[in-house]
């Protein structure tokens, strides 16, 4: 290993424990904040709700409790022309370009659905949910769910405990399960 390397890898190291200590601070380290929050101007790592796109957050919770299908739910928010959450970001921020980020620039079942999901809603901080397995590589394992850093009560919630899990349990009632024995050899690849 050449000295270049050799310092590289150093570097790395130390960043990577400065993120991990924010983490376990409950500091949010994230490149972009979540669809419905905004980093506060005081504290670069706190996050505070974005009073435009909140109510579409909690709009969209209230029609997942209510039983509305994510493709119903996406429908409703194209027809009504609300921005997706990559168009809101970059038209909020003029350096990026949708083209790069996104291709269909709509609101699908699967954003919703990622939405629905995100503990962030809550209050909470979830991080570490991914890690690059070197400074050399781009490629990105997922951690199981233990190895997340989860900090509670971080930032004012815009979803309360009791709707969130009215969610959940509606979206898992609504999984298929499998029929038949057939698995494909390709499947989580």
């Amino acid at each position: 290993m050449c000295i270049r390397d050799r310092y590289c890898e150093t570097f790395s190291k130390n960043v990577r424990s400065v993120f991990l200590s924010k983490m376990n601070q409950g500091k949010f380290v994230g490149s972009s904040c979540p669809y419905g929050y905004m980093r506060d101007s005081e504290d670069h790592n706190h996050l505070i709700i974005d009073e435009e796109a909140a109510p579409i957050v909690s709009k969209i919770f209230k029609m997942a409790a209510n039983g509305v299908r994510l493709v119903e739910i996406a429908k409703y928010l194209n027809d009504n022309d609300i921005l997706s959450p990559i168009m809101y970001r970059c038209r909020n921020n003029n350096h990026l370009n949708p083209d790069r980020h996104s291709k269909r620039k709509q609101w699908t079942a699967s954003t919703v659905s990622k939405l629905l999901y995100n503990r962030v809603y809550l209050g909470e901080i979830a991080q570490r949910k991914t890690t690059k397995i070197s400074f050399k590589s781009d490629m990105i394992i997922r951690n199981p769910k233990d190895d997340w850093i989860v900090v509670p009560n971080m930032h004012d919630p815009i979803i309360d405990q009791e709707t969130f899990n009215l969610v959940q349990r509606i979206r898992r009632n609504r999984t298929c399960t499998k029929k038949g024995g057939f698995h494909n050899v390709f499947s989580g690849l």
